[in-house]
């Protein structure tokens, strides 16, 4: 297993619970965009390993991690509509944004999302019955 990615902004991710899987322990500090200011939750997001390896690897295109960022950038300059390609693509803007969200807001969402679902259903058994 991997060292935790401890930065020089004196994160430790060991602190943290991983901002994708909650259930999991953070074990990587990954960065959203690189350079300028870094805030925690927002330019910063702990991370699990296989969190980590799902944004760089399954939704970034580079199935092996190193140098991913690098990786994906150059495979983006070949390709044509290079703003889907290179780092962060759409997929891993979705990600990072679902990242961000705080997991009480996730499962009070789910909770209305589920409320609704079952109710237009009823209404709709009722409706005809």
């Amino acid at each position: 297993m991997t060292r935790p990615y401890i930065p020089r902004h004196g994160y430790k991710a060991r602190d943290y619970r991983c901002a994708l899987f909650p259930w999991l322990e953070a074990r990587n500090i990954h960065h959203t965009a690189y350079g300028g200011p870094e805030e925690m939750w927002w330019d910063l997001l702990p991370l699990s390993l296989t969190a980590h390896w799902i944004i760089h690897g399954i939704a970034g295109g580079s199935i092996t991690m190193p140098k991913a960022v690098t990786r994906q950038n150059r495979m983006a300059r070949a390709l044509p509509l290079t703003c889907l390609w290179k780092y962060p693509n759409p997929a891993q803007r979705l990600l990072h944004g679902w990242c961000r969200v705080p997991p009480s807001v996730r499962w009070l969402g789910l909770c209305l999302w589920v409320g609704y679902v079952v109710g237009s259903r009823m209404s709709t058994y009722f409706a005809q019955g």
